[in-house]
């Protein structure tokens, strides 16, 4: 899911612990324009009058670490990988790293709309009509700092934020002195997945030490029902948060560095989070068809 940088990202340290806190801002509306400077006083006098002697009352503090009841969303998610990233301890007899243990053991689910799916493989249909088959498949993304190397991957997962942010424009050279300009930006991606090798993710096939397949369905629709029932398509999945055995915590990330050529002028810093775990159910989701697959305790047959 593409998301702007959140706001709460910021964080405030009490005692060592990190506490979330979400910011109220007050909004006033301005006058019609006159001159800057009218529209300044003029704003202002009007607030001035209508809270009069009236106390403000401050927004309080709002924990987004405070775990719900039932299944964990990707606010939730998404707010403990930032702060597993941010954490610092507070002095020499803190922990080393932010302890995430709370999680394990913790279900979760969430759902993600096709082009919210991972583009490396990713989440396709495809339809025969010789057959009147839909033919539907959901793959993994991969670490990208691992891609077109030789060795496998060890990060596969199913990311369910994606941030990205431009952070400027910056001029170099290449080794024979010709000059160019490059974009500079941060992308971060968080997911559900595993971290390591021979580590299970439950339903999606293991193909080898490394590797995890895709799962496949096929559909029998006449052409005007499939094309009905593509549009719109959404995955729902669910599972159980696990740790993981070599980096000993839920949470774990990596990062990567592209640097910038006349080929491909972009300096891009990446940092790949998940939260490590096994998919118990997964559906995809038709609006106007139901369920068309799914794996799991649920699954279902057309």
């Amino acid at each position: 899911m593409i998301r702007p940088t959140p706001a709460w990202r910021e964080l405030s340290r009490r005692q060592g612990n990190l506490v979330r806190t979400a910011v109220a801002a007050l909004t006033i509306a301005s006058c019609s324009p006159a001159t800057p400077s009218e529209t300044n006083i003029d704003t202002a006098s009007q607030a001035a009058a209508e809270i009069g002697d009236k106390p403000v009352i401050a927004a309080e503090p709002v924990d987004l670490l405070a775990l719900p009841d039932g299944p964990l969303g990707v606010s939730t998610l998404d707010a403990y990988i930032a702060a597993f990233q941010d954490y610092e301890p507070a002095d020499e007899f803190s922990p080393r790293k932010f302890d995430d243990s709370v999680l394990a053991g913790r279900e979760f689910a969430f759902e993600l709309s096709k082009s919210e799916w991972p583009a490396q493989g990713g989440f396709w249909y495809g339809y025969d009509a010789e057959r009147n088959q839909l033919k539907l498949q959901l793959s993994l993304a991969n670490a990208r700092h691992y891609q077109g190397k030789k060795y496998q991957p060890d990060f596969q997962y199913v990311p369910f934020t994606y941030i990205a942010t431009v952070e400027g424009i910056e001029a170099g050279s290449n080794a024979f002195g010709v000059a160019g300009t490059y974009k500079v930006s941060r992308h971060e991606r968080y997911g559900v997945g595993i971290a390591s090798e021979n580590a299970k993710l439950g339903l999606f096939p293991k193909e080898g030490r490394f590797i995890h397949g895709s799962l496949q369905k096929e559909v029998s629709m006449t052409p005007d029902e499939a094309r009905a029932a593509t549009q719109g398509l959404k995955v729902r999945l669910a599972g159980t948060l696990t740790i993981d055995r070599k980096y000993k915590s839920v949470i774990a990330c990596n990062t990567d560095k592209t640097k910038p050529s006349f080929d491909y002028p972009y300096n891009e810093n990446w940092q790949e989070c998940l939260l490590s775990g096994t998919f118990t159910s997964v559906e995809i989701v038709s609006p106007s068809a139901g369920v068309l697959a799914s794996w799991g305790a649920k699954e279902t047959k057309r």
